[in-house]
């Protein structure tokens, strides 16, 4: 299912990708069963933090967002941010970077993002960013930068047992920055 699955058995290479998934898809929810644990940080917070609103067994989520967990993937979810400022915040948090995280610098951003010791995953990384299209409109430098720095983070992840994916879902506004035009697509 858009390519998806293969990622989540590892068929896929580590890459960043623009994954063609229908809008209603991305947020279709089910109920999540009840035999599935969520995931948590050795600390016992949600592994999967408020963006994506999964990693309760009692919550509804989207379909592949389960499979993906019971598969043992720690999965994150970013949303819309206007500037670099915010990116970096937000992303500091839906990633649950230590407190000592400089969130207005790229070169912290890139060493926490290939670090995650508080965070180990068991297959992977699996970051999906649904609010790319308004960090590229908003603010495209900013945007490029983010991009890199997550080609950067998946070639150092890359040769690990926990392999990161950065999955940029949706098409944007058109145009269509050519970072993204020039991603491998994810899909069936």
């Amino acid at each position: 299912m858009h390519g998806l699955e293969d990622l989540i058995a590892g068929r896929v290479a580590p890459g960043v990708y623009r994954w063609r998934i229908d809008p209603e898809e991305l947020f279709r929810t089910v109920r999540k069963a009840q035999a599935a644990a969520p995931t948590r940080t050795a600390e016992g917070r949600l592994a999967l933090p408020l963006v994506m609103g999964g990693g309760h067994a009692d919550l509804e989520m989207p379909p592949w967002l389960i499979r993906a967990e019971d598969a043992g993937w720690e999965v994150f979810g970013l949303g819309p941010a206007d500037s670099k400022d915010a990116f970096l915040a937000q992303a500091g948090e839906v990633l649950e970077f230590p407190d000592y995280y400089n969130a207005h610098s790229w070169d912290a951003f890139y060493d926490l993002l290939t670090d995650m010791e508080w965070l180990p995953a068991e297959r992977g990384y699996l970051v999906v960013w649904p609010g790319w299209p308004d960090l590229a409109e908003r603010d495209a430098d900013a945007f490029t930068t983010a991009l890199d720095v997550f080609g950067d983070a998946v070639d150092a992840w890359a040769e690990s047992d926990t392999p990161m994916y950065v999955l940029l879902p949706g098409e944007g506004k058109p145009p269509v920055p050519d970072a993204v035009a020039e991603l491998p697509p994810l899909d069936g």
